[in-house]
């Protein structure tokens, strides 16, 4: 999640209009046509860029709140998280930190199969570069837990934690291990590490595209509060952008392509054609 984020949260009307004026000036010299970015459900963004495009609802996500008892966090859970967590733990899974990163190989390759089990979009299948280059960027924010199972690793989970939030960002489990249901018990001992460890919120996220699909049913079984989710969409250069929209309808006809949707932003860069057309 990216967008702008202010020091207080009560800023100054002029404040934000010279935050506004000065951002579409330098956009404007970059010349940059469009602007897209996923906005933080936690945080209040909306108000910072009332009047540059618009911020539409594409979703929900889900968190759990920290500064409850644990066993007011746990009682939250869905009757089948609580039994599954339960099992895992009676069949002798154990979840922990690994503060070495001693198991980031095991988690790339389990992460990657997961992600080819699930038919994931090509876009998430990170490669090894891409983990150590977060790890490399984010330091200690970043951490990466994992569920044994005797001495073999069954499951992984890298999560971030800044300001009191602690983000999952990415997970995978073995397919010969899923019926101990391993991300759940490390998720559940990543909750329990963020409230001893004095955090407020522990953010899961929603589904795939921002969709109430299965992973957002599997993470609401954690927990029933759930947060708007905003993406921004913003035309800089409005003549810029007609001219390459029509010159994108033009070449989707003329080479048999369905057009795209007219909800997809920017519309030029539609996934409907070939990846290597440039507009």
């Amino acid at each position: 999640y990216v967008g702008p984020v202010a020091s207080h949260p009560e800023v100054p009307r002029q404040v934000i209009e010279n935050f506004q004026s000065n951002l579409r000036d330098a956009l404007t010299e970059m010349e940059v046509v469009t602007v897209f970015s996923r906005l933080h459900p936690l945080l209040a963004q909306e108000h910072l860029l009332q009047g540059l495009g618009k911020c539409k609802p594409s979703g929900r996500t889900v968190s759990i709140d920290l500064t409850e008892p644990l066993a007011a966090q746990q009682h939250k859970y869905r009757k089948g998280h609580r039994s599954d967590i339960s099992k895992g733990r009676s069949r002798s899974v154990v979840c922990r930190e690994d503060v070495k990163m001693s198991y980031l190989e095991n988690f790339v390759e389990i992460y990657r199969k997961t992600m080819e089990r699930v038919k994931a979009d090509t876009f998430y299948l990170f490669d090894q570069h891409y983990f150590e280059a977060l790890i490399s960027a984010l330091g200690d924010k970043i951490h990466l837990f994992v569920a044994l199972l005797g001495n073999e690793m069954i499951a992984g989970a890298l999560i971030v934690e800044c300001n009191g939030i602690v983000q999952y960002h990415l997970g995978g489990a073995n397919e010969n291990f899923r019926n101990l249901a391993p991300i759940k018990l490390i998720l559940d001992a990543v909750r329990v590490w963020a409230t001893e460890h004095g955090l407020q919120t522990f953010h899961l996220g929603g589904g795939v595209g921002s969709r109430e699909d299965s992973l957002f049913y599997f993470k609401s079984g954690f927990s029933d509060s759930r947060h708007d989710f905003y993406t921004w969409q913003w035309v800089v250069l409005p003549q810029i952008y007609e001219i390459l929209c029509r010159e994108r309808l033009s070449w989707d006809q003329d080479h048999g392509f369905p057009s795209a949707s007219s909800e997809f932003f920017p519309y030029y860069r539609s996934g409907a054609s070939l990846p290597s057309v440039k507009v």
